[in-house]
């Protein structure tokens, strides 16, 4: 699955020195008629199983990659770059 997005910094209310991957509505346009619709809800559930699958996952852009293994959290640094991130099982 891929998924463009946005590395931004903490939240005001998060924990102090966090960047965050933002990636709004699946890759969906806002005004996009198919938007919470059946095949959005199927990308979603896909997404879902994926990551309740518990199965080491590879996130990578720009030639890095982030390892996250099962039952671990994995912080994407804000080295990667903005535009793409790629998740794999």
């Amino acid at each position: 699955m891929t998924f463009k997005g946005e590395i931004e910094d903490g939240f005001e209310d998060g924990p102090p020195k966090t960047t965050h991957f933002v990636q709004w509505d699946l890759g969906y346009p806002r005004q996009d008629p198919g938007l919470y619709e059946k095949k959005w809800h199927q990308l979603e559930n896909r997404l879902f199983d994926l990551l309740d699958a518990g199965l080491p996952l590879t996130i990578s852009a720009e030639g890095k990659k982030l390892c996250a293994a099962r039952r671990r959290c994995a912080t994407v640094a804000a080295a990667l770059p903005e535009d793409l991130l790629t998740v794999r099982a």
